[in-house]
């Protein structure tokens, strides 16, 4: 904690200072006030349930697609296996094994890797999130596909547009209409302009 911190260095440079190693000690800051411990609340197994329905109709926002669903297999997987926050936040797809029914949960405590086992029911939620959200992947990739056609077919159509704008402005463009030259008669001088 950061009072043990502070404790400990300042320790440190009272025992230099005792020593005549350094001057004074640059450690001026005070603890912080000690806060009450926060106890775990347990879910019992119905509470538990009706945290996982109100995840699950969690509705979805421009910035977190998919919420319901990745919040109630979230919760599941807090209580249903016990793991920690860090460590289902660290899961990805690669993960989860669902043959053996294991999940590979990196980087833990100590910066250790585990295995844990699940049960069936586990399976089922985790088998039915996975399928919705390759659903999920799918929809939002051909939306984005045609999107993107579209907008393709948008920008050939402009640019073929500019390119004939372009075409007819140009000198050998012109020159492919034909041209004349136009002199006067009696000294056959070039006329420049309709007032010659």
């Amino acid at each position: 904690s950061y009072n043990h911190l502070v404790r400990k260095v300042a320790r440190l440079f009272d025992w230099l200072v005792a020593r005549d190693l350094v001057p004074r000690s640059p450690v001026h800051a005070k603890p912080r006030r000690a806060t009450r411990s926060r106890h775990p609340f347990l879910f019992d197994p119905a509470a538990a349930r009706r945290l996982l329905v109100v995840a699950g109709n969690l509705p979805e926002r421009p910035t977190t697609p998919f919420r319901g669903p990745t919040y109630r297999t979230i919760f599941a997987l807090l209580y249903g296996l016990g793991l920690r926050v860090g460590e289902v936040g660290r899961l990805r797809v690669a993960d989860v094994d669902l043959t053996r029914r294991l999940l590979v949960v990196r980087d833990t405590k100590f910066t250790k890797s585990r295995l844990v086992p699940f049960g069936p029911r586990m399976t089922t939620v985790v088998t039915d999130y996975l399928d919705q959200r390759a659903q999920r992947v799918d929809t939002l990739s051909r939306r984005l596909l045609d999107h993107y056609e579209r907008l393709a077919e948008q920008r050939t159509h402009r640019m073929s547009e500019l390119s004939g704008r372009l075409n007819a402005l140009s000198p050998l463009a012109v020159l492919e209409r034909g041209y004349a030259v136009c002199r006067t008669v009696p000294d056959g001088t070039v006329v420049r302009d309709a007032a010659s």
